[in-house]
């Protein structure tokens, strides 16, 4: 009874997080995914996902910086890597992924962890990759060019006093 009712009470700590955290076989394979997870990655019925080869879901680069993650957590180390992978509805998400082993009582590797989270677009590595379109650039407009690159354009001149629009009630230092 006290066994039941501690891996209930495990259960339930694990099922209250909002992250996706999923137990992997050691070759990679779904064994076991969190509601929460579930939810991240999109997946309708897990059934369909179960036993599927979670390295075959990544791409490119990150195809092999999973299986570098895994092999890592294969080696009782924690394997890590940032990509992007689309969720089961085919919505395209950057994942920071780490991959960490779960031992047995003897010390040996049984399965894996794999506890991916989205990326904020701000924390995006600025890359593309090669699946991904490609966008043109951005027209260069005053907006877009730096404070720097201007500032180095009037470098030693006065600034034309057309591009000097102080803020409502402001007045400029060298008028009383």
């Amino acid at each position: 009874m006290a066994l039941r009712e501690s891996e209930a009470y495990n259960r339930s700590i694990v099922e209250s997080s909002n992250d996706c955290l999923m137990v992997l076989s050691t070759e990679g394979r779904i064994l076991e995914m969190v509601a929460p997870g579930r939810r991240l990655m999109e997946v309708k019925d897990f059934e369909q996902i179960r036993n599927a080869d979670w390295l075959s879901f990544w791409k490119d680069e990150s195809a092999e910086a999973a299986s570098g993650a895994v092999a890592a957590a294969r080696r009782g180390e924690t394997g890590r890597f940032q990509g992007p992978c689309p969720t089961m509805a085919g919505t395209l998400k950057w994942w920071d992924v780490m991959v960490t082993p779960i031992v047995n009582p003897d010390g040996t590797v049984e399965r894996l962890l794999g506890y991916p989270a989205t990326l904020p677009r701000a924390n995006r590595p600025n890359r593309t990759c090669s699946w991904q379109t490609r966008l043109p650039p951005a027209p260069a407009t005053p907006k877009a060019i730096s404070s720097r690159a201007w500032a180095t354009k009037y470098a030693g001149r006065s600034m034309p006093s057309s591009r000097f629009r102080p803020a409502h009630g402001a007045r400029r230092p060298d008028r009383r």
